[in-house]
């Protein structure tokens, strides 16, 4: 899979041109896991996200899935979609995303495929496209960000990944005899949490070439890579945390897919990710370093989705609701701040549970 500098050009060109302003920054908001059912939804999620929105000001917010979900009518997740992008769009501010594992659940019995298209006709500021359409998963993308307005020479670039939703997806693409998890589970039986998909190979080399053909455009180049899950080496922040001066809270088991994708490995070895960062853990907020790499979680907004374990009321479930900002400065983008926001700086407990 060789990508020309034509066929670049084209997956390159976004609906939003991203470029530093005048300030000489540009900041992203990471948001994650939402969880809201469209039907009933604890509206501290959304006066959060608003919020948040309006005190960072982002030049981009990335939604790193998990979106709200659970209408089984289309114009019930119209309406629930277009609530989900208003607050950008009454801004002015772009924002794209990629999806988390439980994003089939937007629309019930809507393929993946007509909620992605959903989602770029009715949501104005949104960015999404899938510009790997021969490769799996939706989403897909590569968005640059640029010098300035008038400069072409791309700061720094991010590429977003699907990371699916079901490994036993597995089983109709390799025809495996079998189910898939039976084959993962020796010599144990693995928990559900095991059937997270994970980026697959097609997926890799897409980045792969894209980030080769970039960098003969443009010269090595930084990137972000953003996925729900993550990749396997999340796990090495949990293991050793003090040696990886990991910042923030991981409160609960790293949960990523059962096979490696070799994304890391590929990140690694072409030496342009800066970064890789998710959501899917929704009370892992920390973030640390790994062979030169951040490693980061995005947290989770979502006031419905589960929090911390054993809680004492409604306070301590939700105390790491949030979301990570993340700031570049134009000259010196490898050393970009990275920030973990509390939405309860944002909006007052509501239930006390006893």
């Amino acid at each position: 899979m060789s990508i020309t500098q034509n066929e670049l050009k084209r997956i390159l060109s976004n609906k939003f041109r991203l470029s530093f302003g005048t300030r000489g920054t540009f900041r992203i908001l990471l948001f994650s896991d939402f969880h809201s059912h469209y039907k009933h939804q604890d509206p501290r999620t959304y006066e959060a996200f608003e919020k948040i929105i309006d005190d960072k000001n982002p030049d981009l917010v990335y939604l790193m899935g998990d979106l709200p979900g659970g209408p089984v009518k289309p114009a019930e997740a119209v309406e629930m979609l277009s609530a989900l992008s208003r607050p950008m769009d009454k801004r002015g501010i772009p924002w794209t995303l990629v999806f988390g594992n439980h994003d089939d659940s937007i629309c019930r019995g809507m393929p993946m495929d007509r909620i992605e298209k959903l989602m770029e006709k009715k949501c104005p500021n949104c960015m999404i496209k899938n510009y790997g359409k021969k490769i799996h998963g939706y989403s897909n993308h590569a968005i640059p960000v640029y010098r300035s307005e008038s400069d072409d020479s791309i700061s720094f670039i991010l590429y977003g990944l699907d990371a699916g939703r079901d490994i036993s997806a597995m089983n109709e693409d390799y025809e495996l005899n079998g189910d898939i998890i039976e084959f993962l589970s020796a010599p144990k039986r693995l928990t559900a949490r095991r059937r997270f998909d994970i980026v697959r190979f097609d997926q890799v080399i897409w980045y792969w070439e894209l980030s080769k053909a970039v960098e003969t455009m443009n010269g090595k180049t930084p990137a972000l890579v953003m996925t729900h899950s993550g990749v396997q080496e999340l796990r090495v922040l949990g293991d050793f945390p003090k040696n990886l001066d990991v910042d923030g809270e991981l409160a609960e088991e790293i949960k990523v897919g059962a096979i490696n994708s070799g994304l890391f490995t590929a990140g690694f070895q072409r030496g342009d990710v800066i970064g890789f960062y998710c959501g899917h853990n929704h009370v892992n907020t920390g973030e640390g370093k790994y062979c030169g790499i951040r490693f980061g979680y995005a947290g989770s907004i979502g006031y419905d989705a589960y929090g911390t374990k054993k809680p004492h009321s409604d306070r301590e479930r939700n105390r790491l609701r949030g979301a990570r900002m993340l700031t570049f400065d134009r000259d010196d983008i490898i050393n970009y701040r990275s920030e973990y926001i509390y939405a309860s700086d944002y909006v007052a407990p509501v239930i006390e549970v006893k």
